[in-house]
């Protein structure tokens, strides 16, 4: 069955609830995937309303997710490897996000504006040489990972306005892990006031 297959032909006379009871979707390793497209007859229809976990891993083509499914159920959101991906609008209750390699536009910078739902945030293999930007805006954020992120080179100014950030891990990143070496890196000073700071 082709992915468009997978997640389309609702009919709005026979249901208005599709995929009722479904809680976590993973796709993966769809080379050629190049838009999700769910077309509905009717907006009356309501897709995926339990879902609270969405695994997008290693689909390199894939443009865009459809809106219906970024519903207000989601709480977690892991993106591994798509880099042609484009997210605009994220669920509203939003509480955790993986990004995992080149994971698109997220790489560049995070939609959220003036956030209050997100309070993990993990950053891992990225290929960049800054984070995203539009930290500032996670005003919820509690919990933030960099991890084996071997081109970093500091640490944005903007973190300084994360007065909700409790715990800060950096781990395995070459270049960023010195720059944040308690009062002698060079980024000490934007990160000193979080209470939990852990560096190896």
């Amino acid at each position: 069955m082709s992915p468009k297959g997978l997640f389309n032909g609702l009919e709005a006379s026979s249901t208005t609830v599709a995929y009722p009871n479904l809680k976590e979707l993973t796709i993966e390793d769809m080379k050629h995937w190049e838009e999700w497209v769910m077309e509905t007859s009717s907006e009356d229809i309501a897709v995926m309303p339990l879902l609270q976990r969405l695994d997008i891993y290693y689909c390199p083509v894939l443009k865009s997710v459809p809106h219906q499914i970024l519903s207000q159920s989601v709480r977690k959101l892991f993106i591994r490897n798509c880099p042609e991906l484009t997210i605009s609008c994220l669920p509203p209750l939003l509480e955790e996000l993986i990004l995992d390699g080149d994971a698109g536009s997220f790489s560049r910078s995070l939609p959220f504006k003036n956030n209050t739902s997100l309070k993990v945030l993990w950053i891992q293999y990225s290929p960049h040489s800054t984070l995203p930007q539009g930290l500032s805006q996670l005003k919820a954020l509690q919990t933030l990972k960099i991890l084996d992120c071997n081109s970093l080179t500091c640490i944005p100014d903007e973190l300084q306005h994360l007065t909700s950030l409790r715990e800060l891990v950096i781990a395995r990143c070459p270049i960023l892990g010195p720059r944040c070496e308690k009062d002698v890196g060079k980024d000490w000073s934007i990160i000193s006031r979080i209470p939990s700071i852990y560096i190896y």
